[in-house]
């Protein structure tokens, strides 16, 4: 019959074949570097950052913005049933004219300044949750560090405490010391091995913790690296420079370019026309010129502007 210890020795052997036969997320998973933890993060990045390059959506954004309006073609058939005279063709107009709105008070620059500031912020807010995910990463990426280096100061501690338990059992056997003295080392060693025990907890947990945000259901069996490769060179950051600051700064100058935008829409345009008419009864041609506005007595885009003073 084999000893426990025998039998110990048999299930860490099966469990070690078993890690090199078992699927390969597992490997991949035995062990994890810094810049593996931010890869994989970034790629299982939430909503936010699963979103098109804010660039890409300010080209489109300012695109659209900087487009006139399109132009009306009008046709319009004058006379052509009646009584009398008017009875058949004979003496119809037809005008066939093209109108083109002008848009007043600066409505086509406000568009392109509210979509840049909304897309500055938009950028600003995906620089920032971005950032706030590297932070996590590299904060459990450091706890995972630190109970790491604990474990190993532990392992330590508790071999030297065994060592000097088998140093007092043999001189108390010798008969140069108390039983005293090996009860005491026994129990420094007891103490020792529990505090392993505590830490290991906290180690694995650490680990578990940064595999539940790559999205791994089994923890990496080690982590690599060290504390000097979590930050970069320490360097003073000007408080105004902060993402928090410029996010502030770009939401204000986009709530001002949209209010800008709105007050601009409360302009007036002007809807230039020009045309052909053709007479029927004299086959003769005249040009046709129009210029209209609307007039604004009851819509002037009052509820738009005052919506921001109540919120």
């Amino acid at each position: 019959m084999p000893s426990p210890r025998g039998l110990l020795r048999a299930v860490a052997g099966v469990a070690l074949v078993i890690s090199f036969v078992g699927p390969a997320w597992a490997q991949a998973g035995s062990v994890l570097t810094l810049p593996e933890a931010l890869a994989r993060a970034e790629a299982r990045r939430p909503p936010l950052l699963r979103r098109k390059p804010p660039s890409m959506r300010r080209v489109a954004g300012t695109q659209q913005a900087g487009f006139i309006p399109n132009p009306e073609a009008r046709l319009e058939v004058e006379n052509f049933s009646g009584s009398g005279l008017y009875s058949g063709l004979d003496l119809a107009e037809t005008t066939l004219a093209i109108g083109q709105t002008i848009e007043m008070g600066g409505k086509r620059e406000s568009r392109i300044a509210a979509g840049n500031a909304e897309v500055i912020a938009a950028e600003t807010r995906q620089t920032i949750a971005r950032a706030d995910l590297n932070l996590e990463v590299r904060r459990l990426f450091a706890n995972a560090l630190a109970s790491r280096e604990q474990a190993a100061l532990a392992q330590g501690a508790l071999d030297r405490a065994r060592d000097l338990s088998r140093v007092a059992q043999t001189l108390v056997d010798a008969g140069r010391e108390p039983p005293l003295r090996a009860l005491r080392a026994r129990s420094a060693a007891a103490e020792a091995e529990a505090e392993l025990q505590r830490i290991s907890a906290e180690d694995s947990a650490s680990r578990a913790a940064l595999a539940a945000l790559l999205g791994d259901t089994v923890a990496p069996t080690a982590i690599i690296g060290t504390f000097e490769a979590l930050t970069d060179t320490p360097r003073l950051v000007d408080p105004t420079e902060t993402l928090d600051v410029r996010l502030a700064l770009a939401e204000a100058e986009s709530a001002r370019a949209v209010v800008s935008r709105e007050r601009a829409s409360a302009a007036t345009d002007i809807t230039v026309e020009l045309g052909a008419k053709r007479f029927e009864d004299s086959r003769d041609t005249a040009v046709v010129f129009g210029l209209s506005m609307p007039i604004p007595i009851f819509d002037r885009n009052q509820g738009t502007l005052l919506r921001p003073r109540l919120t």
